[in-house]
């Protein structure tokens, strides 16, 4: 069944609306469905903060980078800048840097990245700040400067830790990825367990499955089940 025939006859409000995308983005690992919801937020007409619209917009941003899809992110990430102030602002600017990242344009995403770092403050936006850090990593990462990328990971890590455990997943997933790549093995896999069970209270199956890849096979494996996934969401179309 596809997305758009599942939410045929549902009658939700906009904020219950992006409640179900965010479901099916964060939980569920559902880009395509996400992105329906996403839409039907902004269509639903009672959508009236200017705040909420542009959250919405963002995601849908986010989805496409989920999709690897960077060109249509793009699109999203510049519609949610207009009129983007503060933190909200530099969360759009990190998103957008992400992909260029994934379309291999590294210094356009570092441009970008330090937008959003330039708009936070260590003792304000201590969360924001790590995921930023940890973006900026997995760019130098993606370009082989595997141990310039480890810094800015263990930087992260120490941020968000204490902050943000979920957002802590993704960034160790990725450290322990780097860690694989750059010949590390036994550190890589003691982080990829690390992963697997904080996985369990704050990821997805699809964060598990990520870890187990690392554990038993390295990011070479890991590259193979993110493949086979990217490949499965890419046939999830609406």
């Amino acid at each position: 069944m596809n997305g758009s025939r599942q939410f045929t006859d549902e009658r939700l409000s906009g904020e219950e609306w992006l409640a179900k995308g965010d479901d099916f983005r964060i939980n569920q690992y559902e880009a395509y469905k996400a992105i329906e919801c996403y839409k039907r937020a902004l269509n639903s007409g009672d959508l009236v903060r200017p705040s909420r619209q542009r959250y919405a917009q963002q995601m849908i941003g986010v989805c496409y980078n989920m999709l690897h899809d960077s060109q249509k992110a793009k699109e999203w990430f510049n519609k949610a800048l207009t009129g983007s102030q503060g933190v909200v602002r530099a969360k759009i600017w990190r998103d957008m840097g992400y992909s260029y990242t994934l379309a291999g344009r590294y210094d356009n995403a570092e441009k970008c990245l330090q937008q959003s770092m330039d708009l936070l403050s260590y003792g304000e936006n201590p969360v924001e700040i790590g995921a930023t850090t940890g973006f900026m990593a997995i760019n130098l990462s993606r370009q082989g400067l595997y141990e310039d990328a480890m810094v800015d990971f263990s930087i992260a890590d120490d941020l968000l830790m204490h902050h943000d455990k979920r957002l802590a997943l993704y960034n160790c997933l990725d450290w322990a990825e780097t860690l694989s790549r750059a010949g590390h093995g036994i550190q890589a896999r003691t982080l990829a367990l690390k992963c697997y069970f904080m996985a369990k209270e704050y990821g997805s199956k699809a964060h598990r499955y990520r870890a187990l890849a690392l554990i038993t096979g390295g990011w070479r494996l890991e590259k193979l089940v993110a493949k086979r996934r990217q490949k499965q969401l890419q046939t999830l179309t609406p």
